[in-house]
């Protein structure tokens, strides 16, 4: 009669001997074909890690499950790029509350301020994309702390968010990139799907893409937060995870196949937080009244007028064109300078400001079409403005075929004004 799985174990206890020889076996079985193996494969075992394991944080208790925060602290001494945090300690007066135009004109208090940025599982917007990370910096006494909350499977977000509202509860006013086009509309809906009340709307809110495109949008290829880093701000990232692969390192990991390459997006989600710290002050000293240089007076004065204080970019603007050379950068600002003596009737001046444009370096149809419809409808030259709609044309390259058409169209109009025979 075969023995029972009890019996055979009892046997094993009563046989010392016999235990350890199964145990040889089993042990000679393993190491076969690959003598020098004893343990399990690296990879495997760090694809079964979890995110505690790659990521310094701690699990906060909530009622709907246990969150993971991840916390890391930098000193004010230390440098993101060729800036160090501790530049944010220069700023002063109203400056902020100016330029995100709150409801409030008020002083600077860092203590007060939250930086936000979010990781998603898409770009697409709409009530299937989760804000699985969101991190927040804010500033202590010894430097910047950065909060990373993350919801580890979608049954969690609820938990994350309860967490995020405590922590957001403490600050008044918010900094972000792109937030209010992307992070808020889309933490806003995740609030609302959770019969919660956001706590962002409360805050007033900063988002810095607006004022750099003001500041670099003439000068760089684009004004991404990566970009800027690198052409602005002097920080190169390493081993980053590409945003595009964000999404996809999340679903890698709620399908049980570890938290790498996932552990990443936390080092790129802490990148753009402190990225944030640094470009905050660097906006205020690009533009603020008493520090602004000769090549921040034309960021300046286009931030004065998106915030419709139309004096005080006027007097930047005479100021920046009186002193320099000729150059592209200074017929963009008489270009803006040109608008607003249009906008106050202030003809002879923006006619000046045309044609000294167009005597520059290089070539703005802006001034042209601007200079023509001045001679057509204040001169009533529709001669003079003939000739220099005729003029901008000539100077078009041939792959600005709408441009080439609009003026085409305009040359016709004032010819038949001028009773000639259009074909």
């Amino acid at each position: 009669m075969p023995k029972s799985l009890r019996q055979r174990l009892r046997e094993l206890d009563e046989n010392p001997a016999r235990e350890s020889h199964i145990r040889r076996d089993l042990q000679r079985l393993y190491r076969q074909g690959a003598e020098s193996k004893t343990l399990a494969d690296e990879s495997v075992v760090r694809d079964h890690r979890g995110i505690h394991d790659f990521v310094a944080g701690e699990y906060e208790n909530t009622s709907f499950g246990d969150i993971f925060v991840a916390t890391g602290h930098y000193g004010w001494d230390e440098l993101h790029g060729d800036f160090a945090l501790g530049t944010l300690r220069k700023i002063n007066g109203d400056w902020m509350s100016r330029l995100g135009k709150f409801p409030c004109r008020s002083e600077f208090d860092r203590n007060g301020l939250l930086f936000m940025d979010t990781e998603t599982t898409g770009l697409a917007g709409g009530t299937g994309t989760l804000a699985f990370l969101i991190g927040l910096a804010y500033a202590d006494d010894r430097g910047v702390m950065v909060k990373q909350y993350f919801a580890d499977a979608y049954n969690r977000e609820e938990g994350m968010l309860g967490l995020v509202s405590d922590q957001v509860s403490e600050f008044r006013n918010l900094v972000s990139f792109n937030g209010k086009t992307y992070d808020l509309p889309l933490l806003e809906s995740r609030y609302i799907m959770q019969r919660r009340h956001s706590p962002f709307a409360e805050l007033n809110h900063l988002d810095l893409l607006h004022p750099s495109r003001q500041i670099w949008g003439f000068s760089l290829e684009n004004c991404r937060l990566q970009t800027l880093e690198t052409a602005v701000l002097g920080f190169q990232r390493r081993d980053d995870l590409p945003g595009s692969q964000v999404p996809a390192a999340y679903f890698r990991f709620l399908q049980g196949r570890g938290a790498d390459p996932l552990y990443r997006v936390f080092e790129h989600n802490a990148h753009d937080l402190l990225s944030l710290v640094v470009l905050l002050p660097l906006v205020w000293e690009l533009s603020r009244p008493g520090g602004c240089t000769r090549q921040a007076q034309l960021p300046r004065a286009r931030i004065l007028l998106r915030h419709g204080e139309r004096d005080a970019a006027r007097h930047v603007l005479e100021d920046f064109v009186s002193q320099g050379p000729a150059s592209a950068i200074t017929q963009q600002a008489r270009l803006e300078l040109a608008r607003i003596y249009k906008k106050d009737g202030l003809w002879s001046e923006a006619v000046e400001q045309w044609q000294a444009v167009l005597a520059g370096p290089a070539v703005f149809l802006q001034a042209y079409v601007e200079l023509a419809k001045y001679f057509e409808h204040r001169a009533r030259d529709c001669q003079q403005a003939l000739d220099t709609t005729v003029s901008g044309l000539r100077k078009l390259t041939c792959n600005r075929t709408r441009d080439q058409r609009a003026l085409l169209h305009r040359i016709k109009r004032l010819r038949r004004k001028l009773g000639e025979q259009v074909e």
